[in-house]
């Protein structure tokens, strides 16, 4: 169960009225969960200046980059990104001279900087020190990033580490139960203030704020780009709005013709009304030194749900990303006015805690049932494809396991995290009450309810496969097409191929010229299921032999599935060519980043024989859901299907 800090073994006592006057920090002791309490104190930057090799990992490259940029000239840190190859990391370690060595990094990025010392025959889990920094965004974020388990693996096994934050949580995960807990005691307030305001129409509270905003500089912290795109357009925001967001978000504003997008924050690139997505929300640094900037914070469950933020994280989080630019500041918040503007679903019915944890364990009784039947026959058919598909739908239990069926406690948390937070905006009464219960704000609450002819709506005006963008898609394949094999507009294809399958898939398969008449992606999808019918990928026979192959919640390598497939068809003499992505006609999927052993050789090619047990990180396809039905589980059909 997640659970706030309590039962400190220590305590660290400072009585410093501001982060400048902060005594110079020792190092982090080893094996400690740390609530510093307070974003800013500087526990990232001791460990930076520690006399000590080091591994930091923060939650989003935006934080890596901001620690970079910032860094002393007597640091010798650098970012583990996927802009730097290995070759680079290795010879920032050679170069030390003496130095102490320093990488900054995602969870995701961990191996890559352990493949580098490893290469310089080092040993990373007993000559470095790891801090894991905004810990809880472990949990938060485990559930989309799904190699953040995998950097688990590897932090617990080094011998010095440590997790810090300013808004932690406890993780259930039993490798922690010998970590002491420690606590930094502030003689200054923590508290951050802020007004919450209850509205029964999001875009109308905007309005109302907008119109008569006064101030200086306003950051807006919204996770939805479709709920930003529509704010700037319909509240005549174009000129004076920034948007700052992911490097795949400011391709989707580039698609609408919106260019003040980045995925770094500069101030040079700030504007009067600035929106941050969810990227911003913990680990950033913002100095303004002549501007008193306001905040506001949107959550409208109506619109998007991932657009909730949690009081005891993400706002006391984003109320601390406002730094004192000098020690002449000595005001508590670096920040005029902070104002979360909500709009709930009052009809959503949501499950209490005990409930949830019910399910789970009921789910694990279930799994662990079937898992001993499945062991128990010899039939094949029945191990595979009734017991090995049953398993995978043992919910929740079988979505909180890792690739290699262990239980994760991280994802765990994350599960039982969701419902506690959707507890928190069940009705409006609940997320004052959260507020009040962290200790963490100065608080006041207020609540406006707009007439219906007051109302303004949010449009999802970022759609990727919109009409425009097809026409966009199409053209700009036109524009590239005698060139796509030259060195540079390569890589241009293969974004593009990632960015948009959909119509590059349609492009190969049904030509140019019969894509250029279809208008919308629906229209699109039935032309290459029309296509599929009638090649005999959909008939019922080759249906059954995909889904005696392949089985739900497993990941397969590109190669696989084109071997695969191409076995299938053969098999029942379809004459149809075969790609890894047709395995899309037949499931949901999703990517997914896994591991491998290595080939043959791949083991011949190494300098260190005593790395032959080694593993590789490879693109891999996960199935999630059967698309089609089994006509007969039990079929004995031979051959493919012929109406002629």
């Amino acid at each position: 169960m997640i659970t706030p800090f309590d039962n400190y073994h220590e305590t660290i006592n400072t009585s410093a009225p501001t982060m400048w006057d902060e005594p110079e920090l020792k190092l982090i002791p080893n094996n400690i969960l740390l609530n510093k309490v307070l974003t800013g104190w500087g526990a990232t930057y001791c460990e930076i200046k520690s006399p000590r090799h080091s591994i930091i990992l923060v939650p989003n490259k935006c934080q890596i980059e901001s620690k970079y940029a910032n860094q002393d000239d007597t640091d010798y840190l650098f970012p583990v990104t996927e802009d730097y190859k290995i070759d680079r990391l290795i010879k920032h370690i050679r170069d030390a001279n003496g130095r102490y060595i320093k990488f900054i990094s995602t969870p995701e990025g961990l191996t890559k900087a352990i493949d580098a010392i490893l290469a310089t025959c080092g040993n990373p889990y007993t000559d470095y020190f790891i801090l894991c920094d905004e810990s809880h965004k472990l949990t938060l974020d485990v559930n989309y990033r799904v190699n953040i388990t995998r950097a688990m693996d590897h932090f617990f096994c080094f011998h010095n580490k440590a997790f810090i934050s300013a808004t932690p949580f406890i993780p259930s995960d039993p490798r922690l139960q010998f970590f002491k807990k420690w606590k930094v005691q502030h003689e200054r307030s923590i508290k951050k203030k802020i007004h919450l305001q209850y509205v029964n129409n999001l875009s109308s509270a905007f309005k109302e704020y907008i119109e008569s905003y006064d101030g200086e500089m306003l950051f807006v912290f919204f996770n939805s780009l479709n709920g930003i795109h529509s704010l700037i357009t319909k509240f005549g925001l174009q000129d004076e709005a920034k948007v700052f967001c992911s490097k795949d978000g400011i391709e989707d504003f580039n698609m609408v013709d919106f260019k003040a997008a980045y995925y770094k924050m500069d101030i040079a690139n700030l504007g009067r009304v600035n929106f941050l997505t969810s990227s911003f929300f913990n680990g950033l640094d913002i100095t303004l030194t002549d501007v008193m900037p306001d905040i506001l914070i949107l959550t409208d469950q109506n619109f998007a749900n991932h657009t909730i933020v949690d009081p005891n994280t993400d706002v006391y989080q984003i109320l601390g990303r406002f730094r004192q630019p000098d020690r002449e500041s000595k005001s508590l918040d670096r920040y005029r006015n902070a104002t979360h503007i909500v709009s709930i679903k009052h009809s959503k019915a949501v499950k209490l805690e005990s409930a949830v944890q019910n399910d789970v364990d009921e789910s694990r009784k279930r799994y662990h049932q079937l898992l001993a039947m499945q062991s128990t026959t010899t039939d094949e058919y029945l191990r595979e494809q009734v017991y090995g598909e049953a398993i995978t739908r043992v919910n929740p239990y079988y979505n909180l396991l890792n690739k290699q069926g262990d239980f994760d406690h991280f994802k765990y948390d994350n599960y039982i995290y969701g419902y506690q937070l959707k507890l928190c905006y069940c009705q409006e009464l609940a997320i004052g009450l959260t507020y009040i219960k962290s200790g963490l704000f100065d608080f006041s609450e207020s609540k406006k309810v707009y007439l219906p002819e007051e109302f303004e709506t949010m449009s999802k005006g970022i759609n990727r496969y919109s009409p425009s963008n097809i026409r966009t898609i199409l053209e700009w394949l036109v524009q590239n097409e005698n060139n796509q094999g030259e060195l540079g507009a390569t890589g241009w294809y293969l974004d593009i191929s990632k960015r948009f399958p959909l119509i590059i898939n349609a492009v190969n398969i049904l030509g140019f010229d019969e894509v250029e008449q279809l208008e919308t992606k629906s229209q699109i999808t039935t032309a290459l299921r029309k296509l599929e019918i009638k090649e005999g990928k959909v008939s019922q026979g080759i249906i059954d032999a995909v889904y005696q192959e392949f089985m739900v919640g497993r990941a397969y390598e590109a190669k696989d599935i084109k071997d695969k497939l191409q076995y299938i068809f053969a098999n029942y003499e379809l004459k149809a060519s075969v790609k890894a992505t047709d395995i899309n006609t037949y499931f949901t999927t999703q990517p997914y980043y896994g591991q491998r052993p290595l080939t043959k050789k791949e083991k011949q090619s190494l300098d260190d024989p005593d790395e032959s047990d080694k593993t590789k990180t490879v693109r891999m396809v996960k199935l999630v859901s059967r698309k089609l039905n089994q006509l007969n589980p039990h079929s004995t059909r031979t051959h493919n299907y012929n109406p002629d």
